[in-house]
């Protein structure tokens, strides 16, 4: 969904492709190295975006681990070697909201400074705030609500001995696993999440 967000961005907004080159440069922070979620959300984003038939060049990675200041410190790092960054992913709004510190204390999103699309993941209050402000350009809602709602009812289903099913249970199930979807999230939906 963050590929998606940026595809979308890339094809509608005039001047996303700051360098005129016809490749997206991109910047990807992810989460901590080995970790499943930090894997499968760089994969896909970036998948996403070439499946949309766009070409990439990936200008840096580094890892944040989770942590905002980790990804305020990775931004400064990369903008001091890149000027010509046209995108930046996060793995989580954490560290996007980090690396948009770092991209407003070099003089962009702010008035008049260049606009950078942000993408991260989870649209925690900050993140809802940075959308609604226009410094981070799109998060993914990852539905907590729903995640508990689901525990407490799997929990109940089993304690009282039935068996749980996608319809007794209210939710999607694909044998052992429960699943709660992802909503990509911009200005456009911003008050209809969550």
């Amino acid at each position: 969904m963050q590929g998606e967000a940026l595809v979308n961005y890339w094809n509608t907004v005039e001047g996303a492709d700051r360098n005129g080159d016809g490749v997206m440069q991109y910047v990807m922070i992810m989460g901590d190295p080995g970790h499943q979620d930090s894997i499968l959300r760089t994969e896909y984003s970036v998948n996403t975006i070439k499946e949309a038939g766009i070409e990439v060049e990936e200008l840096a990675v580094d890892t944040a681990n989770w942590a905002r200041a980790e990804g305020q410190d990775v931004m400064a790092r990369i903008l001091a070697a890149h000027d010509d960054i046209e995108a930046v992913i996060c793995n989580n709004d954490e560290m996007a909201l980090g690396a948009i510190e770092a991209l407003k204390a070099a003089g962009y999103l702010v008035d008049g400074g260049t606009f950078i699309p942000v993408v991260g993941v989870d649209c925690n209050e900050e993140a809802r705030i940075a959308i609604e402000e226009g410094t981070m350009y799109a998060s993914v809602f990852n539905d907590a609500k729903s995640q508990a709602d689901a525990v407490v009812k799997l929990c109940k289903l089993i304690a009282n001995g039935e068996e749980p099913t996608s319809e007794n249970l209210g939710y999607t199930m694909d044998g052992q696993y429960v699943w709660i979807p992802y909503v990509p999230v911009t200005i456009d939906n911003l008050d209809t999440i969550g």
